[in-house]
């Protein structure tokens, strides 16, 4: 199953989304855009929802550019993306990330 996930990251802030996966297998996560520029890096995490759903507890986190990604093996649960500000944001910027899950 793929998933798209667009949205705006402002400076110094954060997206995220959670996302189920039904059975066992490998989940993949890519930066397909940030902003205009296609070496402006941002942070790209993977991980599980925190107690109170409101946040993510990383698992697998990386700084990229548009085309880095992050990969894991999961067990069926509810998984989460985060995108988030390293400190090179100086606007707001529209991103595209791709979820492939089983």
């Amino acid at each position: 199953m793929t998933e798209t996930f667009s949205s705006q990251l402002t400076v110094g802030g954060y997206a995220s989304r959670s996302f189920n996966v039904a059975k066992a297998g490998a989940v993949s996560v890519t930066l397909n855009s940030a902003g205009s520029s296609s070496t402006l890096k941002v942070g790209l995490a993977l991980g599980i929802p925190d107690f109170a759903g409101t946040g993510c507890l990383f698992t697998r986190t990386t700084e990229t550019a548009a085309g880095g990604q992050i990969s894991a093996s999961v067990d069926p649960g509810v998984y989460c993306v985060r995108v988030y500000d390293v400190g090179t944001l100086t606007a707001t910027i529209n991103f595209t990330v791709t979820i492939i899950r089983p």
